[in-house]
This record gives C-alpha cells, sequence and structure tokens, in this order.
C-alpha cells in the first residue's frame, strides 16, 4: 500500500476551520495544518489512494493539490536556494503519479507555468522565486515548454511564516464554480461561501428562492446535520424546500448528494410556499 498522498486546499479566507472538518469527514483523509498566503486560506492534509477520488466533490473548496515539496526559510535565504529545495526530483515523481489519479496522467511534452505567493519581500522577491521554479522545472523536464494557459501550474504558497509549500494544482475551473453559472450576477454569492452558510446553519432550513435572482450556489448547497432526517438536507431547485422533514412524512424521499450522500428533500407546505417563490 503507498504511503497517503501530501496535498494542500485553498479556501475563502476564513473558511479554513470549515474545509479542514470537511476533510477530515472523508475516510483516509487527515487534516494537518492551516494558515494564509495573502489571498487565500490554506489546509494542508493527507489522503489514502483510496479517498482522493472523493476530493472532487469537497464543497468549500476553491481548489486542491498535489504537494511537490515544502521548505522553511529564514532571512538571507535565496530564491535559487528555496527553489531546489522545493523541487525534488523524487518527490516531484510522486506528485505527479497522484496527479495522474486525480486527473489524466502527466503528458510527455505538457505546458506548465508558475504561481508564487508570498508574505514578505525582505529576503527575495517573488518574481525571482518564480523564476527559478520554472528553471527548474525546465532543467528537470526539458520537454516540457512554458505557456499560458497551460497543462499544469505549479503553485508555491507561503502559508506560514517561513514555511513554503509547492504542489501541482489538480482543480480546474469546474471546482471553483461548483456547478454554478458560468458567470455569476453581480452581487451574487461565492459557492463556497453559500456552502458554509448552509453548514454553518447546523441543521437543514429554507435558504433558496427568498427572492428572484438568488444565485445557483445558494440553492444547490447543502448541509450535513438535518436533525429529523437519517442523511443530509439538500436544496435542489427552488421549487424544493429542507428543513423539518421527518422519514415518514409523504413528501420525504432520497436522493443522491454530494460524494454519493444521501440526501432528504421535500416540497413545502403549501402554508408556507407559494409560486412567487418557485420562479
Amino acid at each position: 500500500m503507498p504511503p497517503p498522498a501530501r496535498m494542500f486546499a485553498s479556501a475563502v479566507p476564513g473558511l479554513a476551520g470549515l474545509l479542514a472538518a470537511e476533510l477530515e469527514a472523508i475516510e483516509g483523509i487527515r487534516a494537518l495544518e492551516t494558515g494564509f498566503d495573502g489571498r487565500s486560506d490554506i489546509v494542508t492534509f493527507t489522503a489514502g489512494k483510496r479517498s482522493v477520488k472523493y476530493l472532487s466533490g469537497l464543497a468549500l473548496a476553491e481548489d486542491i493539490f498535489v504537494e511537490a515539496g515544502r521548505t522553511v526559510c529564514s532571512e538571507g535565504d535565496r530564491a535559487s536556494w528555496i527553489a531546489g529545495r522545493l523541487l525534488k526530483p523524487e518527490r516531484t515523481t510522486r506528485a505527479f503519479q497522484v496527479l495522474g489519479q486525480i486527473r489524466y496522467a502527466v503528458r510527455a511534452r505538457a505546458s506548465y507555468r508558475v504561481i508564487v505567493r508570498v508574505r514578505h519581500e525582505r529576503s527575495f522577491l517573488r518574481t525571482d522565486l518564480r523564476r527559478h521554479l520554472a528553471a527548474t522545472i525546465a532543467r528537470q523536464q526539458p520537454r516540457w515548454h512554458f505557456d499560458d494557459p497551460s497543462d499544469l501550474e505549479l503553485w508555491a504558497v507561503e502559508y506560514q511564516p517561513g514555511k513554503i509549500i509547492a504542489g501541482y494544482r489538480a482543480s480546474d475551473g469546474r471546482m471553483r464554480g461548483h456547478d454554478g453559472r458560468a458567470e455569476e450576477r453581480s452581487g451574487a454569492l461565492r459557492p463556497t461561501i453559500a456552502a458554509a452558510m448552509v453548514s454553518l446553519a447546523g441543521k437543514a432550513w429554507a435558504i433558496a428562492s427568498a427572492t428572484r435572482g438568488t444565485s445557483t450556489s445558494t440553492r444547490r448547497a447543502w448541509t450535513p446535520a438535518c436533525p429529523t432526517c437519517p442523511s443530509a438536507g439538500n436544496t435542489t431547485s427552488r421549487a424544493t424546500w429542507t428543513g423539518g422533514c421527518a422519514p415518514s412524512s409523504a413528501n420525504w424521499r432520497e436522493s443522491p448528494g454530494p460524494a454519493g450522500v444521501t440526501s432528504c428533500w421535500h416540497q413545502p407546505s403549501r402554508a408556507t410556499w407559494s409560486p412567487s417563490n418557485s420562479g
């Protein structure tokens, strides 16, 4: 049995704790550390071979990455030294194997680009680290070429003071959109924010369709805790309503939720629902 894959995920600032709990709820995944890279929360974790297939169903993650290396830097460290410590050939090979399990096998003539986020630039410039990481990749993978957009993205982020982690992005725009509209309306909630709101509610409750123009992401959010149902609550459309249903209710039925989770949903009672809520 191969060792668990080392990975990390990004989230909207403030959601690291909730994302760590969501990861821990998946069998075979263990959340390790949380941090902030200046723009996003970061959660590091390990995932067993049978667990990585469930990562695409994460409701609170913006992106997931397969770790290629990590290092600790200090005052006076040079960008070239850090790049060399981050990208060791044996770790990169392992990262490509895991990446193939989640997305597809890495092509022999792939294109790549590098994204770097650091908390400050007192010892080295962010652009210098990006340049040295790109040069290291070019030496290790001479058949690859730089491009934007690209087949592969290497991200190197300083998620805690002095701690830098590098990884290849295993997700794409579909994870950030979480099945929402290709272009969200102005002022619409981020899908992960909508999911967090439902999760924090503590029980299945009505969020969808209070007014017209509610974002798609809110209507599709789900909650893992419905106290009166045997499984999770799930809002699937504006014509459905969650909360307070019992398994014996004539309106109750099972339908698949995120990552194969069985979820409950039912039509609202006529006393609380009208056609104006279903537009």
